[in-house]
């Protein structure tokens, strides 16, 4: 992890793309409204203009992540770079964690992780702040599937042990498809 933060620390530097990142953090109407009444507009406003504003998708857990990150810290690039970079350490933490629940192999986990990590598509989910969905998305998606690895290894034990485990796993595939859509592809897993 101390690897792949020296590597995309640089991007607490950077500003914000010209692309999604002003509309969807600097100027976006939705994000300067009261937080309670932003909140509400994000989960149940399904208007055609709330939508577009939002950039034509449902995404409620990326809305919301940038609402309480601007809300909580403005909207200094830094701020939302280093939320990105956190999440990305998240899951390349989680992914590490996975990898060695199906291997015990630490040298091979550790290498496959540094690769994922160093792949040249990881620098856009870093260094673009509108793309936390991604970001997001693949944290939910790997806890789920932990949990769901977690509640394999009980398949003996009684229903109130497995259940919250399935549970859980659930509501993190379900926030990976509030974070981006095209995290739907994982829910048959």
């Amino acid at each position: 992890i101390a690897i792949i933060y020296a590597l995309f620390v640089r991007t607490l530097a950077y500003r914000f793309t010209n692309w999604d990142d002003q509309w969807l953090i600097v100027t976006n109407p939705v994000m300067m409204e009261s937080p309670l009444a932003a909140f509400k507009t994000i989960w149940m406003d399904f208007s055609p203009e709330t939508r577009k504003l939002l950039g034509s998708e449902y995404l409620p857990v990326r809305d919301t992540t940038v609402l309480l990150v601007r809300q909580m810290f403005g909207y200094f690039p830094v701020v939302h770079h280093a939320v990105s970079l956190f999440f990305f350490l998240l899951g390349c933490t989680l992914l590490f964690v996975l990898l060695f629940e199906f291997s015990q192999n630490l040298p091979a986990v550790s290498v496959s992780t540094l690769l994922f990590a160093v792949h040249p598509t990881r620098v856009e989910s870093v260094a673009w702040v509108s793309e936390l969905k991604g970001l997001l998305s693949f944290n939910f998606l790997v806890a789920g599937l932990l949990f769901l690895i977690w509640r394999a290894r009980l398949q003996d034990a009684p229903l109130r042990k497995r259940a919250p485990l399935f549970l859980v796993a659930t509501l993190c595939f379900s926030a990976a498809v509030l974070s981006k859509s095209t995290s739907v592809i994982f829910l048959p897993l």
